[in-house]
């Protein structure tokens, strides 16, 4: 189904992103490199000044380093940049306008309202930004900064007026040699309609109303590895296969994934890792070893896999899917990119 085309050895740190025929990266040595896809050539090289992170929206390119992000335009490339200072691209919500994130002011971590349009703070809110921000309706949602997050909240994206929160504490709570352990978040929060979804401990799932934080219903989810895919909540794990209703919260196709995953080799100690979904397909790796492999849909088989790197690297981050390529990232850094072959 795949077959290996070529491979980067840019000592890459984290995923690429993509802009049309290009590719963006950002090194280990913190430089962001554009590259074209076809032929892996360099273009150019863009901001070696210490950057960390990359994110775009539309045709903005945003780059940051430990304290500001810079914007250029993805269609140039250009050299020309602007500052924001002190405003960070993760964990952040983008919209066409303005971008949401924690900003370091003399009493504390905020949340900034940035309008990168007009390059203005445009309003400090009194909260914190944790592993993930959402944009709902005119609503902000995002997990607390803690290592343990428990609480969701829910402000006014202009304003910053709190709207609820909700504390996962008893929702997850777990009891282990009769000692409880207070439920935490576990997975990414996704929006769905006027509704989040999110895993927490305990092995559970749960939709919650993002007009009033009411819990609309809450199931088992095997893990916290779960992905939004049109009307379908995927969910796997080295057990199961499982398509999930967002609206419902039934399971709507569940496969048994055990001989599958031997026949093809997954069987190395580890959980499976980060998954990237198609319409047809759902691409998985192992997080602590070299295996890569695509999931039918439709009837629960793996159509396809590999042994990435001749077996020598380890696969720490979900394999990207771009126009008829696959690709994935090492974690040597190298990046490995797969021709889509028709048979």
């Amino acid at each position: 189904m795949y077959k290996l085309a070529r491979r980067l050895n840019g000592g890459i740190w984290y995923n690429p992103a993509f802009y049309e025929r290009h590719l963006i990266t950002n090194g280990k040595d913190k430089r962001v490199r554009v590259y074209e896809v076809d032929t892996f050539n360099e273009v150019r090289e863009l901001q070696p000044n210490g950057i960390t992170y990359i994110r775009i929206k539309d045709n903005n390119l945003f780059i940051s380093n430990d304290t500001d992000t810079f914007l250029l335009n993805a269609d140039s490339f250009s050299d020309k940049s602007v500052k924001m200072p002190k405003v960070r691209v993760l964990p952040a919500y983008i919209n066409d306008k303005c971008i949401f994130s924690n900003y370091q002011t003399e009493s504390g971590l905020k949340i900034a309202r940035y309008n990168y349009r007009n390059f203005k703070l445009e309003g400090l809110f009194d909260y914190q930004i944790g592993r993930d921000v959402l944009g709902v309706g005119d609503r902000l949602v995002f997990s607390e900064k803690n290592i343990f997050a428990r609480k969701i909240f829910c402000i006014n994206r202009h304003t910053g007026q709190k709207y609820w929160e909700l504390d996962v504490s008893e929702l997850g709570q777990t009891v282990s040699n009769g000692k409880e352990t207070k439920g935490k978040i576990v997975g990414a929060l996704m929006a769905k309609d006027a509704a989040l979804l999110v895993a927490i401990s305990n092995s559970k799932l749960i939709k919650v109303d993002a007009n009033t934080g009411n819990l609309l219903w809450e199931r088992d989810s095997t893990n916290h590895l779960l992905q939004l895919y049109g009307e379908r909540i995927v969910n796997v794990d080295m057990n199961r296969y499982r398509e999930i209703s967002p609206d419902t919260g039934e399971t709507l196709v569940e496969y048994g994934m055990k001989s599958e995953y031997e026949q093809h080799g997954f069987t190395v100690t580890g959980p499976l890792g980060a998954f990237t979904v198609t319409d047809a397909h759902v691409f998985i790796v192992r997080a602590m070893g070299y295996k890569m492999g695509c999931i039918n849909r439709n009837t629960g088989k793996i159509d396809w896999s590999v042994e990435v790197g001749e077996g020598k690297v380890t696969l720490p981050h979900a394999p990207i899917v771009h126009g008829n390529k696959l690709y994935v990232l090492d974690d040597e850094g190298t990046l490995h990119a797969y021709d889509r072959v028709v048979t």
